[in-house]
């Protein structure tokens, strides 16, 4: 009899041992998820990473257009006219914050136009070309267009998803295959293709170059950047 008791008795303790289990594990739930939450905070496409040593040259313009809008020569408010209902946000935290504008297709596809203290007022200073999911981990808004994928691409063709080889080619230069990658020009103003800098009489130097992150080997997100001298 006592050995029917225990065998009946066995299932009882399976039971509430389970029960003990995924309550131990649904308590460590939410500082789990802080944790990753934190995480996501720090590696932001927005936020600073520093900058690279530049090289003489520059980019082109076609590799500083997308949809239309140039780094450099278009305005902000351009943006929020074309996409109605867009608006400029802060990208990341500080005074000196970029400002963005965000537009996603439905396929996941985002583009973020931002402007800086760094550039003219309200000119076009960097672009972000990204998954949406990686833009909204700081809870942009980005307004939905129903462009195609292929849009959201550089006038030369850079966009997400290309293999570092291609990316190396189009900006002259070798594209490293780690985590993050930098490549930064600097030219004399008048020689620049950042049209903000033309006709003006300056002997500064305008920066263009790109920066973003790489998985296997391909893009995961990329920043066309042109900052203009004063």
């Amino acid at each position: 009899m006592f050995y029917l008791a225990a065998e009946i008795m066995r299932p009882m303790r399976n039971v509430l041992w389970l029960t003990l289990v995924a309550l131990i594990l649904g308590s460590q739930t939410p500082a789990q998820q802080d944790t990753s939450g934190k995480q996501e905070a720090r590696l932001s496409i927005f936020e600073k990473r520093g900058s690279c040593k530049a090289k003489d040259g520059a980019l082109r313009k076609e590799d500083l257009t997308v949809l239309g809008f140039t780094v450099g020569l278009s305005k902000m408010r351009e943006i929020e006219k074309r996409f109605p209902g867009a608006k400029a946000a802060k990208l990341a935290e500080g005074e000196e914050a970029e400002e963005g504008i965000c537009i996603k297709n439905r396929a996941g596809r985002a583009a973020v136009f931002a402007t800086s203290v760094m550039g003219a007022p309200d000119t076009l200073t960097g672009i972000y070309l990204s998954p949406a999911r990686l833009v909204e981990l700081r809870k942009l808004r980005c307004t939905v267009v129903d462009s195609p994928s292929h849009e959201f691409s550089t006038e030369s063709g850079i966009h997400v998803d290309m293999s570092l080889e291609s990316l190396s080619q189009l900006v002259k230069d070798h594209v490293a295959a780690n985590d993050h990658f930098c490549v930064e020009y600097v030219i004399p103003s008048p020689q620049s293709p950042l049209q903000i800098s033309k006709g003006a009489e300056t002997e500064g130097h305008d920066y263009t170059g790109v920066e973003g992150g790489a998985k296997s080997g391909t893009v995961e997100w990329i920043k066309l950047v042109g900052i203009a001298s004063d």
